[in-house]
């Protein structure tokens, strides 16, 4: 308005002075339109530069200057890292997207802090504790404040799954560990289906299924609610990822064939998948580097030697790529079953064939080579063995009764 009223009277007075001459007045007062027009244009331009970017401001405190770990999962473009040192408890990240992309933050332990949903033009605000994650106030968009909404009244429930699910490992084999985890997890879905039925117009209402609801075991309900939201609502980058895992799950459904494959063992010898048929087989997918691969095939190796019998096959297969690594660890721990390995790790076709999501995965299939179960782990995979291997004693009774 002000540099308005300034051209106005610019143009007011050239006019009637006919463009004769300049006075040192109008002078002084051209250069204060200059020095506007200036000022205005760099607004406009870190305006438009705003719009380009989106940016995370934090004041959290309690993080003792350790630095925060930032993945940027940038749809069709692959993940950007990042390390973030706090000043007196305060970080700022600027990044960039023109759809709406998912912005993980994590301690410097690993834990994570929370994921974001941002796109170009988002200016988010957190404050709050590192000591409560769940608590962060978060405030910039309607999202991310649904988000951080939902984190906040499911505080407690939130705390303490994180820490069950971080002393899990040690836990690995009790029945009772487990089921308070599910019922934790049940907690949060609750909580979070009550909220996508009441705002299913709502793009949070995605973020809750991708992020709270979506499970092996429960995809196929992910998937129609997911159905159930309108086109607005579904990110696309979101909604990619998601078809994707449902795509890979169903690959592996019970009652598919697992795909074919040809694997070396640690003694460079060829194992042929069909070599399984006529016998159930159990197949683990796992990996040296993962904390509970390694603690499901020791609690394997304990109740092989009590079922190491020849009317099953056993079979582990690796997702190393460190071949030498691979050999020593099945020496160290003795795991003396059948062991291949995958060279390509993850990005091997068979992996995606198979709709391999996780590890350590299991597969159970029949004589036929045909899924009976999946992702059956620790004592409930042992339980599940004995009562196939009984039923398999019992048929075999019965036809020896008939002869």
């Amino acid at each position: 308005m002000y540099l308005s009223n300034l051209s106005f009277y610019f143009d007011t007075e050239c006019k009637r002075r006919k463009f004769a001459y300049i006075s040192p007045n109008l002078k002084y007062m051209s250069r204060i339109i200059y020095i506007c027009f200036i000022v205005t244009t760099m607004f406009m331009s870190s305006a438009c530069s705003d719009k380009k970017n989106y940016t995370i401001e934090a004041k959290i405190v309690n993080l003792e200057g350790k630095p925060i770990y930032v993945i940027q999962d940038k749809y069709n473009e692959g993940f950007k890292l990042d390390t973030l040192q706090p000043d007196n408890n305060f970080f700022r990240l600027k990044g960039s997207s023109n759809s709406l992309t998912s912005v993980q933050l994590y301690f410097n332990d690993k834990t994570e802090l929370m994921s974001l949903y941002l796109k170009n033009g988002d200016h988010i605000t957190l404050e709050g504790d590192a000591n409560k994650p769940f608590e962060i106030a978060i405030k910039g968009n309607r999202i991310n404040e649904e988000i951080g909404d939902f984190r906040k009244r499911n505080s407690l429930v939130l705390e303490r799954l994180r820490e069950k699910e971080k002393n899990f490992v040690t836990h690995w084999n009790k029945p009772e560990y487990s089921q308070s985890i599910k019922q934790l997890r049940a907690s949060l879905q609750k909580d979070a289906i009550a909220f996508i039925q009441e705002h299913k117009s709502s793009l949070s209402s995605s973020i809750l299924i991708y992020e709270y609801l979506l499970d092996i075991d429960n995809y196929a309900f992910c998937d129609s609610l997911l159905k159930t939201l309108p086109p607005d609502a579904k990110p696309v980058n979101l909604q990619a990822k998601m078809e994707i895992i449902f795509s890979k799950i169903l690959k592996s459904k019970i009652g598919t064939s697992l795909p074919y494959f040809t694997l070396r063992n640690e003694n460079d010898s060829i194992i042929y998948s069909t070599s399984f048929n006529g016998k159930p087989t159990i197949i683990t997918c796992w990996s040296i580097d993962d904390t509970l691969s390694m603690k499901e095939m020791r609690y394997q190796k304990n109740w092989y030697k009590e079922l190491d019998r020849k009317d099953y096959n056993m079979v582990g297969i690796s997702f190393d790529m460190d071949v030498n690594a691979w050999k020593n660890r099945l020496k160290t721990d003795s795991l003396s079953w059948k062991q291949v390995r995958l060279p390509e790790g993850w990005n091997s076709p068979w992996v995606k064939n198979s709709g391999i999501v996780q590890i350590p995965y299991t597969l159970v299939l029949d004589k036929r080579g045909k899924i009976i179960a999946r992702n059956l782990q620790g004592s409930i995979l042992q339980d599940y063995l004995i009562k196939m291997l009984g039923e398999e004693d019992s048929l075999k009774q019965q036809k020896d009764n008939r002869k």
